[in-house]
């Protein structure tokens, strides 16, 4: 029940969202270099946010970035102190 009003909180950023069950895939295009700073980590810091008021924890073993194009337009995501992973 929780997680509907994720896909309202992430398509406020520009994100595509994908839900089954409690995965969540995030999906956005990304056309420039700023665009990188301001839509995916205000949307994955609106995650984290969503995540703490609900008292949910986010798996980062089962988190990962995956870059789709000819740049590798990423920057790392934290999440206190852990990193998610990057696939290329």
């Amino acid at each position: 029940m929780y997680i509907n009003e994720l896909v309202h909180i992430l398509e406020g950023h520009g994100i595509k969202i994908k839900l089954f069950a409690d995965d969540v895939k995030m999906c956005v295009k990304l056309f420039y270099k700023h665009d990188l700073k301001k839509t995916p980590i205000a949307a994955f810091d609106s995650l984290v946010k969503w995540a703490e008021t609900w008292q949910l924890s986010i798996s980062i073993e089962k988190s990962c970035v995956l870059n789709i194009g000819n740049i590798n337009n990423y920057t790392c995501l934290h999440m206190n102190t852990d990193v998610i992973p990057v696939v290329n």
